[in-house]
């Protein structure tokens, strides 16, 4: 039986998730969809509020979006009138500040609604995952007391408590953070390529072609870095 304790085995289909959060994990799953099925069907009964909680962020990004626009509408209301007041006298009402102020309110609306957003957001997505959390523990524990003890014969201890600690910890961060970040992230980048669009098509093509760049570069050194994530990963489960 000692033996059988410092082995690594192999988990069941959610994979090695156990190791530090942050590091991301160099493992892959072995069956991803139906890892993330089993995860949205366990989650079934918080799907709504979930889902609310994501149009809330894509909503507060899209108004981070539309903010340095009407910041571009102030600077050029401003503008206007620097050449009345630098050739000569300067002129009264020579910028329109009923303009500019307006501008000024609606951009204070839109950052003020943004932040509004962001904190109900985070606030829904963490009561959330907490509950799943607690849950997902608690079935857990029921599921080892139920086992034979011949499971535990045949698997190490570090990987029974990974299971309950790492594993619950990185499926929660994963619906705290990572699917908040995804849906953020897909928002802002379809919402700014508009934008960029809008203003300059020009300078839009520029960014994109320097953005392409990097990120081929970034897959690069993924692709030779991938292995040292795996060996820490096995380091991990070996000293667990």
């Amino acid at each position: 039986m000692s033996e059988n304790n410092t082995r690594t085995h192999n988990r069941g289909p959610m994979g090695r998730m156990g190791g530090n959060p942050g590091m991301g994990g160099g493992e892959k799953a072995k069956d991803f969809k139906g890892t993330w099925g089993k995860l949205i069907r366990y989650c079934k009964s918080y799907m709504p509020v979930i889902l609310t909680a994501l149009v809330i962020a894509a909503i507060g990004t899209m108004l981070q979006i539309v903010g340095p626009d009407k910041l571009k509408d102030m600077t050029n209301e401003i503008t206007k009138g620097l050449p009345s007041l630098i050739n000569g006298v300067p002129v009264s009402g020579a910028i329109d500040f009923n303009a500019v102020f307006n501008i000024g309110m609606m951009l204070v609306f839109f950052y003020g609604a943004s932040g509004i957003f962001s904190f109900a957001e985070n606030f829904i997505m963490a009561t959330v995952t907490a509950k799943i959390s607690k849950n997902m523990r608690t079935d857990i524990s029921k599921k080892i007391n139920n086992l034979p003890l011949k499971y535990f014969d045949k698997t190490s201890y570090g990987d029974v408590i990974s299971r309950v600690t790492n594993d619950v910890d990185t499926i929660g961060q994963t619906l705290n953070q990572s699917l908040d970040n995804l849906v953020r992230s897909i928002t802002m980048f379809v919402g700014s390529l508009i934008m960029m669009f809008y203003n300059s098509w020009i300078l839009a093509l520029v960014a994109i072609g320097s953005t392409l760049v990097g990120f081929a570069l970034m897959m690069i050194i993924m692709s030779k870095s991938q292995k040292y994530f795996k060996i820490q990963q096995q380091g991990l489960g070996d000293i667990n």
